[in-house]
């Protein structure tokens, strides 16, 4: 059996690698590591990590192509924690599907977004300058659901 050690989790940087990693293996692969708790292990509040991430800033001297990934694995990860779904930029969300590969079509206030092999289609209203809740949380079960996460 492997080890889930914590110096293999402190080496994963990114959400694509993590997701890499599950796609190969799943938690019977770590049965022998695993312990029942009778209470919450993990206890964190989520929305002042993000915080704390959304004030730090560092030039690096990236190109705008390299600065455009970061800011969409920064909102992507916004996305899959779950905990803004009501402060998503209806812009920002726009450029990461088509980022994605879903083409856009606007009726009126609604942007329909398709994509090849994705059944689903998703329909964004906007909230003021922010995308509705509803429409981030489907965006959220669809790239969980077709394993998305790694394109970007």
């Amino acid at each position: 059996m492997q080890s889930m050690s914590d110096e293999f989790l402190a080496k994963v940087e990114s959400i694509a690698e993590l997701a890499e990693f599950w796609d190969t293996h799943d938690l019977t692969d770590f049965e022998d590591e695993l312990e029942e708790v009778s209470q919450r292990v993990f206890l964190r509040d989520a929305a002042s990590e993000w915080a704390a991430v959304r004030d730090v800033r560092v030039d690096v001297g990236l190109t705008s192509e390299e600065q455009s990934v970061g800011k969409h694995e920064e909102l992507l990860k916004r996305i899959l924690s779950g905990v803004a779904d009501a402060n998503i930029r209806i812009d920002d969300l726009r450029k990461l599907l088509e980022r994605l590969g879903f083409d856009e079509r606007v009726r009126g206030s609604h942007h329909i977004f398709r994509r090849a092999g994705i059944l689903e289609k998703i329909n964004i209203l906007r909230d003021g300058n922010n995308a509705k809740p509803y429409p981030v949380r489907q965006v959220r079960t669809i790239i969980l659901r077709y394993k998305l996460a790694g394109e970007l």
